[in-house]
């Protein structure tokens, strides 16, 4: 008999948003058979306005820093200057969370910062194209594998259950 779990949203972000600190674990988590998955309505929309706020967080960021980005960077001290400017941007943030989106997203986008930081405007804006892809593409995840469906791989109920034994192991 299966094992039953209820999934809340850090870890159906974490499994979806390959730049949060959890991906790895939540991920190879969701990978992992003999498990039946469950998630609320709620949880479902806490996770689509959050990846709405990553979106809008992420895209203030990379606007930061085309805006505060030297002309000709110089390649030696290129991370010193993504780190100065990005720890300039997260201290005008007042939410913690955003601040560790910002954090995640630059540690892993670091390679994806400096191409853009020496590239071409174009390169630039297809950087910008690829997070913003990254989140509807979770966002697409989110709605294909959360429904209210026992084939779904997360069965998310739309409202409580009457008998909540038929839910317990």
């Amino acid at each position: 008999m299966a094992s039953h779990h209820f999934l809340d949203a850090n870890i159906l972000i974490g499994s979806l948003v390959e730049w949060d600190g959890q991906h790895r674990h939540t991920h190879c988590y969701m990978q992992q058979e003999g498990f039946r998955r469950h998630t609320s309505e709620r949880v479902y929309r806490e996770c689509t306005g959050v990846l709405g706020r990553f979106r809008r967080t992420i895209l203030r960021y990379l606007e930061h820093m085309d805006r505060n980005f030297p002309g000709h960077p110089d390649p030696l001290t290129l991370d010193r200057t993504i780190d100065r400017l990005t720890e300039r941007w997260v201290r005008k943030l007042a939410s913690g969370r955003e601040q560790n989106v910002i954090r995640s997203f630059v540690s892993r986008n670091r390679q994806d910062l400096r191409n853009s930081a020496l590239g071409t405007e174009e390169e630039r804006r297809a950087f910008r194209r690829d997070a913003i892809e990254a989140i509807k593409g979770a966002l697409a995840s989110l709605d294909r594998d959360c429904r209210d469906d026992p084939a779904a791989p997360v069965l998310c109920h739309t409202c409580c259950p009457g008998d909540y034994a038929a839910h317990s192991p």
